[in-house]
């Protein structure tokens, strides 16, 4: 069968699908406008005042460390944290709400005028403070502290004040996704494995400057080539990796925070992955797409049930695409048995298979994240 496969344009995608962990066993074998995982309700201890108002609380209990800037910046319009507010009375009310998470963000503050009988939806998501993130090594456990009062004749009152334990994920961990106690998928973050795609990092570049001994004419030129050349770009890209940097496939335990309600995956950045010399099926995958991306061709990762692959856009808008299996890495196999592979996983997968268009995501917010 031809290397090259047109693309459906419309996919068949099982929501849980990747959250039996991306086992990387080389392939043999939008969510709602506001998700939040477990809501927090009142508890009979809290103040109210006035009576009339009520305030139900949702927020991540395990927050997305890895990709945290971006909640609430992207077309999946995810914040941490929704208030949802209802004035009950039969005057106007203006409400202040607060919201931080102690020692890690900085507080959000919001002040809304409700309406008699009206509600609102307040979204925050507090901004980290410098160098949080970059301590978060491991996961850690945090307190998420919330308040809400009103405003009434210059003086303000307790509405709601309470505090909340949740976990500050590693930064390198992808929250695949959240369900509730029912098993219903409450947050879906798949797509922000796209942060982890770093097109912009120093050892990417180093990558592609050794890349480009090994194509016809000792330059990399994107899609400036026919196919031929865009094939012969990404065979180049392999050679470094194979061959001279020798990074190797490793099936490395994908993930090391998981709940009955939570799905994690532990992903290094494409710097990391150089620098060790090895990676899993979804590391060696963000790895050849940033080189993808960085010679300014489409990379897409695909995710199927246990394992993850890459592929390259042929020309730019041509919908057809170049499958990369990257789990032959270290094995003896050459860049036309990893290309084979990839298409016989792309086919025995149909039906089975997430698409990550890397560029289609950037153009929704999902940006590389920052390397400390």
């Amino acid at each position: 069968m031809n290397r090259h496969t047109r693309l459906k344009a419309a996919l068949a995608v099982l929501v849980l699908l990747v959250l039996s962990a991306l086992a990387c066993n080389d392939g043999g074998g939008q969510s709602a406008s506001t998700p939040a995982p477990t809501p927090t309700q009142p508890s009979t201890g809290e103040q109210f005042f006035p009576a009339q108002v009520e305030v139900r609380v949702r927020y991540y209990t395990k927050v997305p460390t890895a990709f945290y800037h971006l909640l609430g910046k992207t077309a999946k319009q995810q914040n941490f944290a929704l208030f949802t507010i209802v004035n009950r009375g039969a005057a106007d009310v203006t409400v202040k709400v607060i919201s931080e998470i102690k020692e890690f963000t900085e507080q959000a503050v919001d002040t809304v005028k409700i309406g008699a009988g009206q509600s609102v939806k307040v979204e925050q998501t507090p901004i980290m403070k410098p160098g949080a993130r970059a301590q978060l090594n491991e996961g850690q456990v945090a307190s998420f502290y919330y308040k809400v009062t009103s405003l009434q004749n210059g003086e303000e009152k307790l509405i709601v004040e309470k505090s909340a334990t949740v976990e500050m994920m590693s930064k390198r961990d992808l929250v695949v996704a959240i369900v509730d106690e029912n098993g219903d998928l409450v947050a879906d973050f798949r797509e922000y494995v796209v942060a982890w795609v770093t097109p912009s990092s120093p050892s990417v570049e180093a990558l592609l400057r050794q890349a480009a001994e090994f194509v016809p004419g000792e330059a990399i030129f994107g899609y400036q080539g026919d196919e031929q050349g865009v094939l012969s770009q990404l065979a180049a890209v392999y050679k470094v990796i194979n061959d001279v940097y020798r990074i190797r496939y490793v099936n490395t335990p994908v993930s090391l925070a998981r709940t009955d309600r939570t799905f994690v995956q532990r992903i290094r950045l494409p710097s990391e992955t150089i620098a060790q010399k090895a990676g899993n099926c979804i590391e060696t995958s963000v790895l050849y797409a940033s080189a993808i991306e960085a010679m300014d061709m489409n990379p897409l990762i695909i995710l199927v049930p246990g394992h993850a692959f890459v592929a390259c856009e042929t020309s730019k808008g041509s919908h057809q695409y170049i499958f990369i299996e990257t789990t032959v890495l270290g094995s003896g196999r050459t860049f036309d048995d990893a290309l084979a592979m990839g298409q016989q996983n792309w086919v025995k997968f149909q039906g089975k298979t997430m698409l990550i268009d890397v560029r289609h995501w950037r153009s929704k917010g999902i940006m590389p994240m920052p390397e400390e």
